[in-house]
């Protein structure tokens, strides 16, 4: 169990598709994540190398960044239970 990558802890092999669909999801979230922050950061440099962006408005775009991620990997939360699988 140690080494595994996955341990079930309930004998219902039907929670096997349930687990890959959400590792896929939580996968997709994870890319999008890293997209975002990764070109928000070259254009806000960018603008703040060049002059054109305040630190304060910097400030407020980082912030709403954050929550924007943050509410993206909420989005994880709302995935089918195992129970509404047919």
């Amino acid at each position: 169990m140690e080494a595994a990558d996955v341990t079930l802890y309930n004998p219902d092999l039907r929670l096997v598709p349930w687990l890959q669909h959400l590792g896929c999801r939580t996968h997709r979230v994870i890319q999008q994540n890293l997209w975002w922050t990764f070109g928000y950061n070259a254009i806000g440099l960018g603008l703040a190398v060049a002059g054109l962006l305040h630190p304060i408005a910097a400030v407020v775009i980082m912030t709403l960044s954050s929550i924007l991620v943050t509410g993206n990997a909420f989005r994880l939360r709302r995935t089918a239970s195992p129970e509404a699988l047919p």
